[in-house]
Protein backbone atom coordinates (compact mmCIF):
# COMPACT_ATOMS: atom_id res chain seq x y z
CA UNK A 1 0.00 0.00 0.00
CA UNK A 2 1.21 3.24 -1.08
CA UNK A 3 1.42 6.32 1.30
CA UNK A 4 2.65 6.97 5.22
CA UNK A 5 2.75 9.96 7.74
CA UNK A 6 2.92 13.48 6.34
CA UNK A 7 4.93 16.22 7.74
CA UNK A 8 1.77 18.11 9.61
CA UNK A 9 1.33 14.26 11.44
CA UNK A 10 -1.66 13.00 9.40
CA UNK A 11 -2.23 9.11 7.88
CA UNK A 12 -2.84 8.93 4.50
CA UNK A 13 -2.93 6.23 1.63
CA UNK A 14 -2.72 6.36 -1.23
CA UNK A 15 -3.28 9.34 -3.55
CA UNK A 16 -4.70 10.99 -0.23
CA UNK A 17 -0.93 12.48 -0.24
CA UNK A 18 0.15 15.51 -1.44
CA UNK A 19 3.57 17.20 -3.24
CA UNK A 20 2.86 20.38 -0.83
CA UNK A 21 4.47 21.45 1.86
CA UNK A 22 2.91 20.15 5.45
CA UNK A 23 0.20 17.57 3.62
CA UNK A 24 3.28 16.17 1.48
CA UNK A 25 4.77 12.18 2.80
CA UNK A 26 7.65 12.36 5.59
CA UNK A 27 7.88 8.69 6.12
CA UNK A 28 6.26 6.48 3.80
CA UNK A 29 4.89 2.89 4.53
CA UNK A 30 8.11 1.30 2.27
CA UNK A 31 10.29 2.57 4.52
CA UNK A 32 12.39 -0.06 6.25
CA UNK A 33 12.16 2.06 9.73
CA UNK A 34 8.93 2.98 9.36
CA UNK A 35 7.79 2.36 12.77
CA UNK A 36 11.63 3.77 14.16
CA UNK A 37 10.42 7.13 12.83
CA UNK A 38 6.90 6.70 13.09
CA UNK A 39 7.48 6.58 17.24
CA UNK A 40 8.78 9.96 16.99
CA UNK A 41 5.86 11.38 15.85
CA UNK A 42 1.81 11.76 17.39
CA UNK A 43 -0.31 11.45 14.18
CA UNK A 44 -4.16 12.25 15.16
CA UNK A 45 -5.60 9.60 13.32
CA UNK A 46 -3.37 7.05 14.83
CA UNK A 47 -4.44 8.43 17.95
CA UNK A 48 -8.04 8.58 17.61
CA UNK A 49 -7.75 4.80 15.77
CA UNK A 50 -6.21 3.82 19.05
CA UNK A 51 -8.88 5.37 20.93
CA UNK A 52 -11.76 3.64 19.31
CA UNK A 53 -10.33 0.53 19.53
CA UNK A 54 -7.75 -0.34 22.66
CA UNK A 55 -10.25 -0.21 26.05
CA UNK A 56 -7.17 1.01 28.26
CA UNK A 57 -5.45 3.36 25.58
CA UNK A 58 -6.23 7.07 27.13
CA UNK A 59 -4.30 10.03 25.46
CA UNK A 60 -2.74 12.42 28.01
CA UNK A 61 -1.76 9.98 30.99
CA UNK A 62 1.43 9.31 29.98
CA UNK A 63 5.10 11.03 29.03
CA UNK A 64 4.89 9.43 25.87
CA UNK A 65 9.13 8.47 25.90
CA UNK A 66 10.08 6.56 22.52
CA UNK A 67 9.30 2.62 23.68
CA UNK A 68 5.67 3.51 24.54
CA UNK A 69 5.27 5.23 21.43
CA UNK A 70 7.11 2.71 19.13
CA UNK A 71 4.23 0.41 21.06
CA UNK A 72 1.62 2.08 19.82
CA UNK A 73 2.25 1.91 16.15
CA UNK A 74 3.10 -1.61 16.65
CA UNK A 75 -0.44 -1.78 17.71
CA UNK A 76 -1.74 0.31 14.61
CA UNK A 77 0.59 -1.90 12.28
CA UNK A 78 -0.20 -5.18 13.61
CA UNK A 79 -4.46 -4.22 13.14
CA UNK A 80 -3.59 -3.00 9.85
CA UNK A 81 -4.23 0.85 9.96
CA UNK A 82 -0.48 1.10 7.84
CA UNK A 83 -1.61 -1.27 5.21
CA UNK A 84 -0.18 -4.86 4.64
CA UNK A 85 3.84 -4.07 4.50
CA UNK A 86 3.73 -3.21 7.86
CA UNK A 87 1.16 -5.60 9.01
CA UNK A 88 3.69 -8.13 7.47
CA UNK A 89 6.38 -6.58 9.61
CA UNK A 90 4.71 -6.20 12.91
CA UNK A 91 3.73 -9.88 12.81
CA UNK A 92 7.07 -11.06 11.77
CA UNK A 93 8.44 -9.02 15.31
CA UNK A 94 5.37 -10.30 17.17
CA UNK A 95 6.48 -14.10 16.71
CA UNK A 96 9.98 -13.12 17.69
CA UNK A 97 9.23 -11.29 20.56
CA UNK A 98 6.35 -13.86 22.34
CA UNK A 99 9.61 -16.13 21.57
CA UNK A 100 11.61 -15.15 23.58
CA UNK A 101 9.42 -14.17 26.69
CA UNK A 102 8.31 -17.67 26.41
CA UNK A 103 12.01 -18.92 26.68
CA UNK A 104 12.41 -16.73 29.74
CA UNK A 105 9.53 -18.15 32.11
CA UNK A 106 11.96 -20.28 33.62
CA UNK A 107 13.04 -19.55 37.40
CA UNK A 108 16.67 -19.27 36.18
CA UNK A 109 15.78 -16.29 33.65
CA UNK A 110 13.81 -14.40 36.62
CA UNK A 111 17.00 -14.59 38.76
CA UNK A 112 18.60 -13.45 35.43
CA UNK A 113 16.23 -10.59 35.17
CA UNK A 114 16.42 -9.53 38.97
CA UNK A 115 20.20 -9.77 38.66
CA UNK A 116 20.01 -7.00 36.34
CA UNK A 117 17.54 -5.12 38.26
CA UNK A 118 20.21 -5.32 40.87
CA UNK A 119 23.20 -4.46 38.20
CA UNK A 120 21.78 -2.00 36.19
CA UNK A 121 19.45 0.55 38.20
CA UNK A 122 21.37 3.50 39.53
CA UNK A 123 18.46 6.07 40.20
CA UNK A 124 17.42 6.47 43.35
CA UNK A 125 14.33 3.96 43.56
CA UNK A 126 16.85 1.30 42.90
CA UNK A 127 19.56 2.78 45.69
CA UNK A 128 16.39 2.62 48.56
CA UNK A 129 15.56 -1.08 47.08
CA UNK A 130 18.89 -2.24 47.10
CA UNK A 131 19.47 -0.42 50.99
CA UNK A 132 16.18 -1.81 52.29
CA UNK A 133 16.74 -5.69 50.60
CA UNK A 134 20.61 -5.92 51.81
CA UNK A 135 21.02 -8.56 54.79
CA UNK A 136 23.77 -6.32 56.31
CA UNK A 137 23.49 -3.35 57.50
CA UNK A 138 27.23 -2.52 57.12
CA UNK A 139 27.44 -3.64 53.53
CA UNK A 140 24.14 -1.88 52.96
CA UNK A 141 25.78 1.38 53.63
CA UNK A 142 28.47 0.06 51.15
CA UNK A 143 26.40 -0.44 48.18
CA UNK A 144 24.17 2.68 49.24
CA UNK A 145 27.12 4.58 48.35
CA UNK A 146 28.93 2.29 45.97
CA UNK A 147 25.41 1.33 43.28
CA UNK A 148 26.19 3.34 40.28
CA UNK A 149 29.97 2.38 39.68
CA UNK A 150 29.29 -1.47 41.36
CA UNK A 151 31.58 -4.41 39.58
CA UNK A 152 29.92 -7.29 41.18
CA UNK A 153 30.17 -10.94 40.36
CA UNK A 154 27.26 -12.99 39.06
CA UNK A 155 26.63 -14.68 42.16
CA UNK A 156 25.91 -11.39 43.83
CA UNK A 157 23.85 -10.34 40.67
CA UNK A 158 21.41 -13.42 41.17
CA UNK A 159 20.17 -13.09 45.01
CA UNK A 160 22.81 -13.29 47.64
CA UNK A 161 22.60 -9.33 48.25
CA UNK A 162 19.14 -8.94 47.10
CA UNK A 163 16.38 -10.55 48.81
CA UNK A 164 12.99 -11.69 47.64
CA UNK A 165 9.78 -9.25 46.11
CA UNK A 166 12.51 -7.56 43.81
CA UNK A 167 10.77 -7.80 40.97
CA UNK A 168 7.44 -7.35 42.44
CA UNK A 169 8.84 -3.83 43.70
CA UNK A 170 10.21 -3.25 40.46
CA UNK A 171 6.71 -3.83 38.66
CA UNK A 172 4.38 -2.23 41.13
CA UNK A 173 6.67 1.26 41.01
CA UNK A 174 5.72 0.97 37.28
CA UNK A 175 8.98 -0.02 36.14
CA UNK A 176 11.13 3.11 35.06
CA UNK A 177 7.34 4.62 34.76
CA UNK A 178 8.01 5.43 38.78
CA UNK A 179 6.16 8.84 38.79
CA UNK A 180 5.47 9.33 35.46
CA UNK A 181 1.83 7.91 35.06
CA UNK A 182 -0.78 10.69 36.94
CA UNK A 183 -2.15 9.42 40.40
CA UNK A 184 -5.71 8.53 40.00
CA UNK A 185 -5.13 6.66 36.48
CA UNK A 186 -7.43 3.42 36.59
CA UNK A 187 -5.42 0.26 37.09
CA UNK A 188 -6.48 -0.96 33.92
CA UNK A 189 -4.86 2.15 32.29
CA UNK A 190 -1.73 1.56 34.14
CA UNK A 191 -1.41 -2.31 33.59
CA UNK A 192 -1.42 -1.28 29.56
CA UNK A 193 1.16 1.83 29.68
CA UNK A 194 3.56 -1.04 31.72
CA UNK A 195 2.83 -3.49 29.20
CA UNK A 196 3.10 -1.36 26.14
CA UNK A 197 6.81 0.37 27.45
CA UNK A 198 7.94 -2.99 28.15
CA UNK A 199 6.54 -4.56 24.99
CA UNK A 200 7.42 -1.42 22.56
CA UNK A 201 11.50 -1.85 24.64
CA UNK A 202 11.57 -5.33 23.62
CA UNK A 203 10.51 -4.33 20.47
CA UNK A 204 13.10 -1.58 19.78
CA UNK A 205 16.10 -4.04 20.66
CA UNK A 206 14.42 -6.10 18.16
CA UNK A 207 14.11 -4.07 15.29
CA UNK A 208 17.43 -2.44 15.90
CA UNK A 209 19.22 -5.62 16.25
CA UNK A 210 17.61 -7.99 13.87
CA UNK A 211 19.06 -11.74 14.74
CA UNK A 212 21.67 -10.71 16.93
CA UNK A 213 19.46 -10.29 20.13
CA UNK A 214 19.49 -12.07 23.21
CA UNK A 215 16.96 -12.23 26.43
CA UNK A 216 19.39 -10.11 28.32
CA UNK A 217 19.39 -7.18 25.77
CA UNK A 218 15.57 -7.36 26.12
CA UNK A 219 15.41 -7.30 29.99
CA UNK A 220 17.85 -4.20 29.72
CA UNK A 221 15.77 -2.23 27.92
CA UNK A 222 12.90 -3.03 29.95
CA UNK A 223 14.76 -1.98 32.91
CA UNK A 224 16.74 0.84 31.91
CA UNK A 225 15.48 1.92 28.05
CA UNK A 226 18.74 1.48 26.33
CA UNK A 227 18.59 -0.74 23.37
CA UNK A 228 22.25 -1.13 22.86
CA UNK A 229 23.49 -2.96 26.57
CA UNK A 230 25.00 -6.27 25.83
CA UNK A 231 26.57 -8.36 28.15
CA UNK A 232 30.20 -10.00 27.13
CA UNK A 233 29.68 -14.43 26.61
CA UNK A 234 31.82 -14.77 29.15
CA UNK A 235 29.55 -12.40 31.78
CA UNK A 236 26.62 -13.72 30.11
CA UNK A 237 27.87 -17.50 30.81
CA UNK A 238 28.53 -16.62 34.29
CA UNK A 239 25.28 -15.21 35.30
CA UNK A 240 23.56 -17.85 33.37
CA UNK A 241 25.46 -20.64 35.24
CA UNK A 242 25.35 -19.34 38.39
CA UNK A 243 21.51 -18.35 38.17
CA UNK A 244 20.71 -21.71 37.37
CA UNK A 245 22.91 -23.19 40.40
CA UNK A 246 21.03 -21.04 43.15
CA UNK A 247 17.56 -21.64 41.59
CA UNK A 248 16.92 -24.65 43.35
CA UNK A 249 18.46 -23.21 46.78
CA UNK A 250 17.02 -19.51 46.19
CA UNK A 251 13.33 -20.89 45.93
CA UNK A 252 13.12 -22.76 48.68
CA UNK A 253 12.55 -18.97 50.07
CA UNK A 254 8.66 -18.26 50.36
CA UNK A 255 9.16 -14.29 49.59
CA UNK A 256 11.57 -15.64 46.18
CA UNK A 257 8.55 -17.70 45.47
CA UNK A 258 5.96 -15.39 45.78
CA UNK A 259 8.26 -12.92 43.61
CA UNK A 260 8.63 -15.47 41.00
CA UNK A 261 4.89 -15.88 40.46
CA UNK A 262 4.29 -11.78 40.08
CA UNK A 263 7.00 -12.35 37.76
CA UNK A 264 5.69 -15.11 35.43
CA UNK A 265 2.06 -13.12 35.73
CA UNK A 266 3.64 -10.28 34.01
CA UNK A 267 5.28 -12.54 31.70
CA UNK A 268 2.46 -14.21 30.95
CA UNK A 269 0.55 -10.78 30.62
CA UNK A 270 2.96 -9.40 28.27
CA UNK A 271 2.92 -12.89 25.77
CA UNK A 272 -0.65 -12.00 25.90
CA UNK A 273 -0.42 -8.54 24.76
CA UNK A 274 1.91 -9.19 22.34
CA UNK A 275 -0.71 -12.32 20.84
CA UNK A 276 -3.14 -10.26 21.03
CA UNK A 277 -1.60 -6.73 18.96
CA UNK A 278 -1.39 -4.93 22.31
CA UNK A 279 -5.22 -5.52 23.08
CA UNK A 280 -5.44 -8.67 25.40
Amino acid sequence: MSGGITFSGRVVYGDESSDDGAESIEIHFDDKKFLQKAANKKPQSTLEYLRSTVAAFSEGTYSWPFDYTLCLHWIAGTAGFYGGDIKSVCDHQTRRIVGVFQAALTVTYYLVFRGLLFKLLTNEHARLLVKKTVEHSDLSERLYDRLPNLLHGASKSVGRYMSGMAFTDWMQSGGKLKGQAPKGVSFAIAMFNLLAVNWGAALHVVLKHGDAIDIVQIFAAMITGDPDYRLTDEDFSELFNTARELADNIMKDSENEEDYKVYRDFMDSIIKFGESGGKG
